[in-house]
């Protein structure tokens, strides 16, 4: 039996750890109609299964799924499985996305790793608002590591009337961000 057929074959399984290996499998095969094979998947019962759906659907780079990746994101319940959704959309970059990153970033219940992959892809889109939501993490924020991601994105986008901000960073208590803006500084 070859190896897309067995990948099928368990995708069948009662067990949720077995239909995740199995989506893992297919992704990496990658077969031509690998979408239509994991896409049902998205919808699965178990919040576990539908993460590893979407985690596939960004690794197997097809443009069709960014529809269906924003679909789900708007009617996921689990905070976990939205982040997994969000790190999946940053395979892809359209206006759509940028759009879902931006909304996203409103929610009340927003999870951590969802920040990060919110302040990481915003560098991507060249934006005021892009620019604001990125100060907001720079001066709203406590985790260091969302924090990182920001600094690094508003680094990327750089322009001459963050100046007064980036003064502002200068001084600020962690010390990367601190180095960061220093550096973004002296680019101007």
């Amino acid at each position: 039996m070859n190896e897309l057929q067995n990948a099928l074959n368990l995708l069948k399984s009662d067990d949720p750890d077995v239909r995740e290996l199995a989506l893992d499998h297919i992704g990496t095969l990658n077969p031509p109609n690998a979408l239509e094979i994991i896409l049902p998947f998205l919808h699965d019962e178990n919040d576990e299964v539908r993460g590893t759906a979407a985690c596939n659907v960004g690794e197997i780079h097809d443009q069709r799924a960014i529809g269906h990746l924003i679909d789900m994101l708007n009617g996921e319940p689990s905070r976990r499985v939205r982040a997994e959704i969000l790190r999946s959309l940053g395979a892809y970059h359209s206006s759509e996305i940028f759009l879902c990153l931006l909304k996203e970033r409103e929610r009340k219940d927003v999870h951590r790793s969802a920040k990060n992959e919110i302040a990481r892809q915003l560098r991507r889109y060249d934006s005021p608002e892009s620019i604001g939501v990125l100060q907001q993490f720079l001066l709203r924020e406590d985790d260091p590591y969302v924090r990182i991601n920001a600094v690094d994105s508003l680094f990327c986008l750089n322009r001459v009337s963050l100046k007064p901000f980036w003064e502002s960073l200068s001084k600020d208590g962690h010390p990367y961000v601190r180095k960061t803006a220093r550096e973004a500084l002296a680019s101007l």
